[in-house]
């Protein structure tokens, strides 16, 4: 057995046992930095988030947004959004080691603010 075929196999691994667990969640792959949850999603899959070790015995810290995910790694990639009962996204798909996930509880939207121009427009100069 490779790595990559042992990877495959963990990342099964956790999709079964996110079936038992998990609730269900849409992946999204941001294409446009202005809209990366618009459009149809890529999956629709069953994942749970640990703080540590899978172990679901205790709750995550306060300040710390760093979640450990059970959900099929095959289908996903880094910076992917996973927006369910809560939104993530996909921080790191290391070989062998846990998904890593980033809680992102705020959505925010950045413009460039209208700035008029043309005769009778003056600005100050300093």
């Amino acid at each position: 057995m490779d790595g990559t075929m042992l990877q495959q196999k963990l990342y099964r691994g956790y999709a079964r046992a996110a079936e038992r667990t998990g609730l269900s969640y849409r992946l999204y792959r941001a294409t446009s930095a202005l809209g990366p949850m618009t459009g149809a999603p890529l999956a629709t899959l069953p994942a749970a988030f640990s703080p540590q070790d899978y172990a679901f015995d205790h709750p995550q810290g306060y300040g710390k947004a760093v979640w450990q995910a059970l959900f099929d790694g095959c289908q996903a990639a880094v910076g992917d959004i996973l927006v369910g009962p809560k939104t993530y996204f996909v921080a790191a798909l290391q070989a062998l080691l846990p998904i890593l996930a980033v809680e992102a509880p705020h959505v925010v939207d950045l413009r460039r603010p209208f700035r008029e121009t043309g005769v009778g427009y003056h600005t100050k100069s300093r």
